[in-house]
């Protein structure tokens, strides 16, 4: 899974501390993120100044927020067609996301990959006939 991209694409959202994030991925993907995973790519994100922290909130965690930047490299992510089914999952979950546009693309680029594959009819007709495959 693509922690960093789906942090990004969650906190389009809105401000949310490292702990929210973490449930908030369960909760759109059913997948577990290690809530350590969530703040050091938090940390990076921020020193690359996607995000930013915002002051401790009452219960003395830090939330965070994106830049305009970080809102940019969302959009992008978001864009991108999504193979992974917890990508998938995400992306679908999201409120600005034209989920036909999304099924669309992401059937294109499965076309492209199935299209990059030999012929798995072909390869086991050369087998039978005892011919080198053409991989």
């Amino acid at each position: 899974m693509d922690v960093r991209g789906s942090l990004l694409a969650l906190l389009t959202l809105g401000d949310c501390h490292g702990a929210q994030l973490a449930a908030e991925v369960g909760e759109r993907t059913g997948a577990t993120v290690n809530p350590g995973q969530v703040a050091k790519t938090l940390a990076r994100l921020e020193s690359e100044g996607l995000v930013e922290s915002r002051p401790r909130d009452g219960g003395g965690r830090v939330p965070y927020r994106l830049t305009s930047l970080g809102r940019a490299e969302a959009a992008v992510w978001l864009d991108t067609p999504a193979i992974d089914g917890l990508r998938l999952a995400l992306a679908a979950s999201m409120p600005a996301v034209d989920r036909d546009a999304l099924l669309a693309s992401v059937r294109e680029a499965a076309e492209e990959v199935v299209a990059a594959q030999p012929d798995a009819r072909g390869l086991a007709e050369a087998r039978r006939r005892g011919r080198p495959s053409s991989r």
